[in-house]
């Protein structure tokens, strides 16, 4: 086949998919999605911690009691454990720290360790 003739297939298909674009007919809709967030598989035993470098770092002393809840296992009680901690010992020194606080062992903190800082 010529140059000239990939060149006429080349913008046939451009203007036919312009086309379908246009007309909503291929996946136009997608960009507009207004559904329920969509969920991630892991693959079992990863922590949602280790599923994306994109999940935001959780400051265990200046965190609320809502955002701590963002963590893995993390529900309002613990998370009103920890801030209770942070309150009555001050700033946590360390990410191991939170092993101390009640309702939160050595499962817990390695499930959560990846998005922990002390920032």
């Amino acid at each position: 086949m010529t140059w000239a003739g990939r060149l006429r297939l080349f913008l046939l298909g451009s203007l036919t998919l312009s086309l379908l674009l246009g007309s909503g007919l291929l996946g136009y809709r997608l960009l507009s999605y207004q559904g329920p967030p969509l969920a991630i598989s892991l693959p079992p035993g990863q922590p949602a911690s280790q599923a994306s470098p994109l999940l935001p770092k959780i400051s265990l002393n200046r965190a609320s009691v809502q955002a701590l809840q963002t963590l893995e296992g993390i529900g309002p009680v613990r998370a009103q454990a920890i801030v209770d901690y942070r309150l009555q010992h001050g700033p946590f020194k360390s990410i191991e720290e939170v092993d101390q606080v009640r309702g939160i062992g050595p499962v817990t903190l390695e499930k959560i360790r990846g998005r922990l800082t002390l920032d």
